[in-house]
């Protein structure tokens, strides 16, 4: 998978020899700008699959929200408290 992401993203063939020198480069105060800016607010979990067999093994979830293969929300289930 490396490998696909290096010739996808056209990075070179020195990426490897400069990786750990790269990653030093970026600072703590950088990552944190980045993931206040890019993460969401709550984690979030997509599963595709057949609705009837997976929504069973998720019903610890607080919330579940089920969407057609369009993309379209059909209906939320919210876990008792």
């Amino acid at each position: 998978m490396r490998v696909a992401g290096v010739l996808a993203y056209r990075l070179g063939t020195d990426h490897w020899e400069r990786y750990i020198e790269n990653i030093m480069l970026v600072s703590a105060e950088e990552v944190l700008s980045a993931a206040q800016r890019l993460l969401l607010l709550s984690p979030t979990v997509v599963i595709a699959g057949d609705e009837d067999s997976m929504l069973e093994p998720l019903k610890n979830f607080d919330r579940i929200e089920v969407y057609d293969k369009n993309g379209n929300l059909k209906y939320t289930l919210v876990k008792e408290k």
